[in-house]
């Protein structure tokens, strides 16, 4: 995770009602008998793309699987991804194109995650929750000014000013009583109490004390905390695996952590051990085996060991998923594979 909880709470919950932002986080679909399958279920991930400021989809090979048509196109999440017809407005489709039966039009959602998004209604009461028939699940409540999308089983909404959490029925299970707080990821979710950062379990007792001025959530085992003006990691019982040293700190992805030290960007282990020194004026978490580093200027790939694989050459970049990376020059975005070939070149 490269925004520490309280950054990225405060940035997710000012745009959400102004229905600004679209969070995707990265799923994997489960598999399915083949016999329970239709033709959406068999086609492989999709892409979104953008030409002459037409949204589309392809797929790996850069082949256009869903026409370039929508204003604005996202992620697939857990098979279905939502689509902006015109500004401000977004609806869902399918891996065919096929749009999903939809009873209201939304003005935002997020998506899909473990069977359900978050949606909000132009001219009506607060977020609700649909399952992928686009029924309500978890009825629009006006008096919830905030809310988050359903992670192992509990979602943060906000009442009354303060923080809680409520399972897929809509029962408040986590009574709201938090300044601010994050998602459960691997058991423990990141809450504020007055000033403070600390974790509860899915109980909501409080498992590790709030004590850290920013709380990263929980990967790989381990979490990144800063008390005073040097990062940390704990592990879930609040007990520092690696101390206090480094101004900046990212969370663990593939056994691997970005630290910046001495102005430089490079890679430590679990036990603290720098692995790949530090040289980077940026760097990105490890995913599929690469991670994206900037040098002069330029975004490239190096893998786990510390070796260029794909040369800086892009503006921007993204994480690999699903074997493509998404990368931008000027301001074109394109697709790459782990080989650096293009799919869908960066000039379209």
């Amino acid at each position: 995770m490269k925004m520490p909880v309280r950054s990225w709470t405060l940035l997710r919950l000012s745009l959400l009602i102004a229905g600004l932002l679209f969070y995707w986080p990265q799923h994997v679909l489960r598999a399915v008998r083949a016999a329970d399958q239709s033709p959406a279920d068999e086609i492989g991930p999709l892409f979104p793309v953008v030409e002459h400021g037409k949204w589309g989809y392809i797929d790996k090979t850069g082949k256009i699987v869903i026409p370039l048509q929508y204003h604005f196109a996202y992620r697939f999440s857990e098979g279905v991804a939502w689509v902006e017809p015109w500004p401000n407005r977004v609806m869902l489709i399918d891996k065919t194109g096929k749009m999903v039966a939809m009873t209201k039009i939304y003005s935002f959602a997020l998506p899909f995650s473990e069977g359900l998004a978050l949606v909000v209604v132009p001219g009506e009461r607060g977020p609700g929750y649909i399952d992928a028939t686009g029924k309500m699940i978890v009825a629009q409540d006006d008096s919830r000014k905030g809310a988050n999308s359903f992670r192992e089983g509990l979602a943060p909404v906000k009442e009354d000013g303060k923080w809680g959490y409520i399972e897929k029925t809509g029962k408040m299970v986590i009574s709201p009583q938090f300044s601010e707080c994050g998602q459960f990821v691997e058991g423990l979710a990141a809450v504020k109490v007055g000033k403070k950062w600390g974790y509860i379990d899915k109980t909501g007792k409080m498992a590790i004390p709030a004590q850290y001025d920013v709380a990263y959530v929980f990967t790989e085992g381990l979490a990144g905390v800063r008390d005073g003006e040097k990062w940390s990691y704990i592990d879930p019982a609040g007990k520092a695996v690696i101390l206090p040293q480094y101004p900046e700190v990212f969370g663990f992805s593939e056994g691997l952590a970005q630290v910046k030290d001495g102005g430089k960007w490079g890679y430590i282990d679990k036990t603290g051990r720098m692995i790949i020194l530090p040289q980077y004026d940026d760097a990105q978490e490890h995913s599929e085996g690469l991670a994206g580093v900037k040098s002069g200027g330029k975004w490239g790939y190096i893998d786990k060991t510390g070796k260029l694989v794909i040369q800086p050459q892009y503006d921007k970049v993204s994480v690999f998923s699903e074997g493509l990376a998404s990368v931008e020059v000027g301001k074109k975005m394109g697709y790459i594979e782990r080989s650096g070939k293009s799919v869908w070149a960066p000039t379209k």
